[in-house]
C-alpha cells in the first residue's frame, strides 16, 4: 500500500510539473499570437499609409498642373486679344494718317 501510495504521490507531482509547463506553453503561445497580430497590423499601417500618400502626393500634382495648363491657355488667349486689340488700334491709327497726307478726311 505504501508502494501505491509514493506512486500516486510521485504521478501527482509529475501531473502538477506538467501543468505548470503547458500553463507556461499557453502564456507563450497568447504571446506570440500578440506579437504575430502586431507585427501585422504595422505591415498594414506601413503599405496602406505610403500607398495613400503616393496616391495624394500625385494627384495634388496632376491638379496643378492642368491648372498651369489651363492658366497657360488663358494668357495665350488674353495675350492673342491684346495683340489683336492693339494690331486693330494702330492699323486704324496708320489709316487715318495715310488718309490725313492723301487729304482724304473720315465724312460721318
Amino acid at each position: 500500500m505504501m508502494d501505491a501510495k509514493l506512486k500516486l504521490e510521485a504521478k501527482l507531482v509529475s501531473v502538477r510539473q506538467e501543468r505548470e509547463h503547458l500553463k507556461s506553453l499557453l502564456e507563450l503561445a497568447a504571446a506570440k499570437q500578440i506579437t504575430t497580430r502586431t507585427i501585422k497590423s504595422l505591415d498594414d499601417l506601413r503599405g496602406v499609409g505610403d500607398a495613400d500618400i503616393q496616391r495624394i502626393g500625385d494627384s495634388i500634382r496632376e491638379r496643378i498642373d492642368r491648372l498651369d495648363a489651363e492658366a497657360e491657355i488663358a494668357s495665350s488667349r488674353l495675350e492673342n486679344q491684346i495683340d489683336e486689340t492693339i494690331g486693330a488700334s494702330e492699323l486704324e491709327l496708320q489709316l487715318e494718317e495715310r488718309r490725313a497726307r492723301l487729304g482724304l478726311n473720315k465724312q460721318e
